[in-house]
C-alpha cells in the first residue's frame, strides 16, 4: 500500500480544501521513504493521522466502544470553525488516495468520507470509494465500510498508524490487554471465530430437522428468551453509556460554573468563614507571643544590647579573681616560709642564715616579689563571680536565641494576619454570588444522582449479562443433547470436521505466529536499544498472550523495573515486530513518537528505525523532537517536508513545503 495524498476540506483547523501529497520521491540510487511534517503543538499535525484513520474506518477509528452519539458529536466538532461566527460552515470531508494490491497489479483508490449538519442539527455521513479497476456504485454504505475493513483490517492498521499515546498504552500494558487484542486482530482470529460461529449455526439448523416438535419448541423458546435477554442487556448498556456521557457533560459544566465563581471571587466567598476563624486563632497566638516577649524584656533580654561590654566585664572580673587568688597565696606562703626559715635557723645555726635566705628567694621569689593591684574594681566573692559568669556565658545567649525565635514567630503571625485580613476584605458577600452558588449546588446534586443511577445501571447491566449467559448455557446444553442423537449426513460431518479443523488451525497459527513475533521483537529491540539498556527477550503465552520479559541470562524481568526510555523502546520494538509478523506491506504514520525519549534513545530511532521501518514513513513531529541535529541525520532518507503553522487571527492552519528552518528538500513531481 502506498499513500498518494490526503485531502482535507474544512476539517478541524484547516479551512477550504487542502491537498497534501504523500507520495515519496525515489531517486536512482536509494529509497527516500520519509515524509516529515513539522508543527508546534496545536498546529494540526495530528489531523493528518486522524483524517487517514477517519477516511478508512469512520466511527471505528475512535475506538470500538464509541457510541453513535459520541461519533456524531466528533464529526460536528471536526467541522472547521470560521472566524466569522455568523457564517459558520456546516459540512466537511476527508479523502485518502492510495495504491493497493499485489506487486504489479496495484489499483488506485480514492476514499472520501463527507458529512454535513442538516437543519435539525443532525449529522449525515456519506462514504464513497472510487477506483478504475472496480465499480462500487451498487454497494450500500455498510458494504463499502466492510470492503475497507477487509482491505486493511483496523487491527492491522493500528500497528502501522499510531501515535505517542498508542506507544504509551503498549508500554504500560501490564495486563497485556492491548497486546492480546493486537495479536488477535493481526492473525485474523476474529474472522476464524466468526466462521466457526456460522458453522455452528449451520449444524444447529441441520440438527433441528431431525428432532421432535417438543425439543424444537423448547430450543426455540430458549432462543427467544436469549434474544430478549440480549436485547434488554444491550438496551440497558446503551442507557448506561448515555448516563456516563451525561455525567461527563455535567462534570464539564460544573467546572465551568466553578470557573465563573472563581472569576467573581467565589473561591474567596466560600473560604471567608474559614479565614475569619484563622484570624481568631492567629490573634490568640499573637497575644501569647507578645506576653512572652514582654516577660523576656523585663529580664535579661535587654543585656544583649551590651554584649561587648559584658564580655569586657567578664574578662575584668576573671583578672581580678586571679589577682585575689595570687594575693591570698602570697600571704599564706609568706607566713609559712617565715616559720620554715626560723625552724631551719634553729636547727642549722646562724651561719646558715644567708644560705636559707638565698634558697627561699630562688624558690619563691616570683611569688613573693610580684606586685598586685592594691585596689580591685569589683570585690566579688567566688560564688558571686560564678553566678555572673554563668549568666553572661550561658543564660544571656540562650535567652537571646529564644528571644529572636519569638520575634520571628511574631513577625510570621503578623504577616499571616495581614494576608488573611486581605482575603476577607477581597471576598464578596455570599448574597452577590447566590445565583451561581445555587446553580452549582443543583449541579452537584444532579451529579450525585447520576453517579447513583450509573451505579444501579451498572448492576442491572451485569445482572442482565449473567441472565443472558445462563440462558445461552442452557441453550448450548440442550443443543448438545439433541445434536448427539441426530444422524450425521455428509454435509453435517464436513461442517463438524471443518469446525474442529479451524480450532486446531487457530491454535497452530497462533503458536507459529507468536514464535515469529518473539524473534522479530528480539531483532527490533536490539536494533533500537542503547548499549547500556537491558538485553531483552519476550516469551509470549499463545493462550493468554501474557508477556514474560527475560534478560540475556534467562532471568525474568518485571516490566515496571524498566526505565521510561526502555519502556518506550520496548513498545516501539513490539509494534515493529507485530507489523513485520503481519506480513502486510503498509506505510507507517507516527505522530509525536519521540516525546518521552532521551537523546540517546531518540538517536537510535532516528538512525535505525525511521529510514527502514517501511517503504513509506510519515512522521508528524515538533521542532524539539526532530531538531536540527536529527534532521541532518535523516536528510538523506527524507523525500518531502511540510511545515504546519497555526494563524490565531484567522483561526486556521496553513501548510507549506519545508521544515521549520529548512526549505523543501525536493519538490514532488
Amino acid at each position: 500500500m502506498l499513500l498518494q495524498s490526503v485531502i482535507l476540506e474544512n476539517f478541524r483547523v484547516f479551512h477550504g480544501e487542502v491537498e497534501v501529497k504523500l507520495w515519496p520521491e525515489q531517486d536512482s540510487n536509494e529509497s527516500r521513504p520519509i515524509i516529515l511534517f513539522g508543527g508546534l503543538n496545536g498546529a494540526g499535525k495530528t489531523s493528518i493521522l486522524t483524517a487517514t484513520r477517519l477516511a478508512l474506518y469512520g466511527r471505528q477509528s475512535l475506538g470500538k466502544n464509541t457510541t453513535r452519539k459520541a461519533y456524531q458529536q466528533f464529526l460536528s466538532d471536526s467541522i472547521h470553525k470560521s472566524i466569522d461566527d455568523a457564517l459558520q460552515l456546516t459540512s466537511a470531508s476527508v479523502s485518502l488516495c492510495f495504491k493497493y494490491g499485489p506487486a504489479g497489479k496495484e489499483s488506485d483508490y480514492k476514499v472520501t468520507r463527507s458529512w454535513a449538519e442538516n437543519t435539525k442539527k443532525e449529522v449525515v455521513e456519506k462514504l464513497t470509494i472510487e477506483s478504475e479497476s472496480t465499480s462500487f456504485d451498487i454497494l450500500t454504505q455498510e458494504q463499502l465500510q466492510a470492503f475497507l475493513n477487509e482491505l486493511v483490517p483496523l487491527g492491522v492498521a493500528d500497528l502501522f498508524f499510531f501515535d505517542g499515546e498508542k506507544i504509551a498504552e503498549l508500554a504500560e500494558d501490564d495486563g497485556n490487554v492491548v497486546l492480546g487484542d493486537a495479536i488477535r486482530q493481526l492473525l485474523g482470529i476474529d474472522l476464524i471465530r466468526r466462521l466457526r460461529t456460522d458453522l455452528s449455526t449451520y449444524l444447529k439448523d441441520r440438527a433441528k430437522k431431525g428432532t421432535s416438535k417438543e425439543i424444537k419448541a423448547e430450543i426455540e423458546n430458549l432462543e427467544a428468551d436469549y434474544a430478549k435477554s440480549l436485547k434488554d442487556y444491550r438496551s440497558a448498556k446503551e442507557q448506561l453509556d448515555q448516563n456516563k456521557d451525561k455525567l461527563h457533560q455535567l462534570t464539564a459544566e460544573i467546572a465551568i460554573t466553578e470557573d465563573v465563581l472563581s472569576e467573581k471571587g467565589g473561591t474567596w466567598a466560600r473560604s471567608r468563614q474559614e479565614e475569619k476563624e484563622q484570624i481568631t486563632t492567629l490573634l490568640t497566638q499573637k497575644r501569647v507571643l507578645s506576653d512572652q516577649i514582654r516577660e523576656m524584656l523585663s529580664g535579661t533580654a535587654p543585656l544583649v544590647l551590651a554584649e561587648k561590654s559584658l564580655k569586657q566585664l567578664l574578662q575584668q572580673l576573671r583578672t581580678e579573681q586571679d589577682q585575689k587568688k595570687q594575693a591570698l597565696l602570697k600571704a599564706s606562703l609568706t607566713q609559712h616560709l617565715s616559720d620554715f626559715q626560723a625552724e631551719l635557723r634553729r636547727s642549722l645555726g646562724k651561719e646558715a642564715d644567708a644560705a636559707i635566705s638565698a634558697a627561699s628567694c630562688a624558690a619563691f621569689g616570683d611569688i613573693l616579689q610580684g606586685e598586685l593591684n592594691a585596689s580591685p574594681l569589683h570585690d566579688l566573692s567566688e560564688r558571686e563571680f560564678s553566678r555572673i559568669e554563668h549568666m553572661i556565658e550561658k543564660v544571656i545567649p540562650s535567652q537571646n536565641k529564644l528571644f529572636r525565635e519569638r520575634v520571628t514567630d511574631l513577625e510570621k503571625i503578623e504577616r499571616n494576619l495581614e494576608q488573611a485580613s486581605l482575603r476577607v476584605e477581597r471576598a464578596p458577600d455570599e448574597a452577590v454570588l447566590k445565583e451561581e452558588l445555587d446553580v452549582l449546588a443543583d449541579q452537584v446534586k444532579d451529579q450525585a444522582r447520576l453517579q447513583q443511577t450509573i451505579k444501579s445501571d451498572s448492576e442491572e447491566v451485569r445482572r442482565l449479562l449473567r441472565t443472558s449467559v445462563d440462558i445461552l448455557r442452557k441453550l448450548r446444553d440442550k443443543e448438545e443433547t439433541y445434536g448427539l442423537a441426530v444422524s450425521a449426513s455428509q454435509s453435517h460431518t464436513y461442517a463438524l470436521n471443518t469446525s474442529e479443523l479451524l480450532k486446531v488451525f487457530t491454535q497452530q497459527l497462533t503458536e507459529n505466529s507468536v514464535k515469529r513475533l518473539e524473534s522479530e521483537f528480539v531483532r527490533a529491540f536490539q536494533n533500537l536499544a542503547r548499549k547500556d539498556d537491558i538485553s531483552l527477550k519476550a516469551n509470549i503465552d499463545p493462550r493468554t498472550f501474557s508477556v514474560t520479559l527475560t534478560d540475556k541470562h534467562g532471568k525474568a524481568i518485571n516490566k515496571q523495573q524498566l526505565s521510561a526510555g526502555e519502556k518506550q523502546i520496548y513498545a516501539i520494538a513490539m509494534l515493529e515486530a507485530l507489523g513485520r509478523t503481519s506480513g502486510r506491506n503498509l506505510p507507517i504514520i507516527i505522530d509525536t513518537p519521540l516525546g518521552r525519549l532521551d537523546s540517546k534513545h531518540r538517536n537510535k530511532l532516528i538512525k535505525n528505525y525511521f529510514p527502514s521501518a517501511s517503504h513509506q514513513v510519515i512522521i508528524l513531529s515538533t521542532d524539539t523532537e526532530v531538531d536540527e541535529d536529527f534532521f541532518r541525520e535523516l536528510k538523506d532518507s527524507i523525500s518531502l517536508t511540510y511545515e504546519i503553522s497555526y494563524n490565531p487571527q484567522l483561526r486556521r492552519s496553513e501548510l507549506k513545503p519545508g521544515y521549520f528552518w529548512q526549505p523543501q528538500i525536493q519538490e514532488a513531481s
